[in-house]
């Protein structure tokens, strides 16, 4: 009986050690991928959110969200920029635990709350009468609320267009304004959410490819 022990306890031991020689050389593997799997996924979300239909019409000077907005160009692609460059990849380790190897997450990858992204000076534009206009919060939490009541867009004449504009639209008194419906969002579905949809999926066949 003490030999079938010792050989079942020898049996345990040399499973155990090969468990934390794979937990060891995937980890390894893992943590000389890192920093890869950080500036793809960096790359991946400023392309997704640089293409998506509001940023595009933010940039599009012709644009009526544009002209609404009144947001330079380059703030926009600064905000933009800032949001992906937050993105941090970190390893979590397997360990070796009583039933196997852990089943945690490999990798978790995060960024800075969206709070944090409207509280960035880019993310508002100060008028000419030194009003300040807070574009970004308008298209990611206000939704199809009325954001200004008592006024209205619409585009200046001349005159107007030389000593008031920010960058193609004034408010003028009557009626409300709102954003515009097709680019509109809330704290759980704009253009952020809607451009990121899925990219766990590309990014797991990165990080799936780099690992083999």
């Amino acid at each position: 009986m003490s030999v079938g022990l010792n050989l079942l306890q020898n049996n345990s031991d040399i499973e155990k050690g090969l468990l934390l020689e794979l937990a060891n050389q995937i980890n390894k593997r893992a943590y000389s991928i890192r920093s890869r799997v950080q500036l793809y996924s960096q790359a991946l979300v400023e392309d997704r959110l640089s293409n998506c239909p509001e940023v595009i019409a933010l940039l599009d000077e012709n644009s009526d969200l544009h002209k609404q907005f009144g947001a330079p160009s380059e703030n926009v692609k600064q905000v933009m920029i800032l949001f992906s460059k937050s993105v941090v990849c970190s390893v979590n380790p397997l360990t070796v635990v009583s039933r196997g190897i852990s089943t945690k997450p490999l990798f978790t990858i995060k960024s800075i709350f969206v709070s944090e992204l409207e509280s960035s000076p880019l993310a508002s534009v100060l008028t000419n009468k030194g009003k300040e206009l807070h574009w970004l919060n308008w298209l990611l939490v206000c939704g199809d609320s009325i954001v200004i009541e008592g006024f209205h867009y619409g585009l200046p004449n001349s005159y107007e267009r030389k000593h008031f504009s920010r960058e193609g639209g004034l408010m003028y008194k009557g009626n409300q304004w709102f954003v515009p419906p097709q680019y509109s969002g809330d704290d759980t579905n704009n253009f952020i959410t809607r451009s990121l949809q899925g990219i766990e999926d590309d990014i797991g066949k990165t990080i799936e490819g780099l690992m083999n």
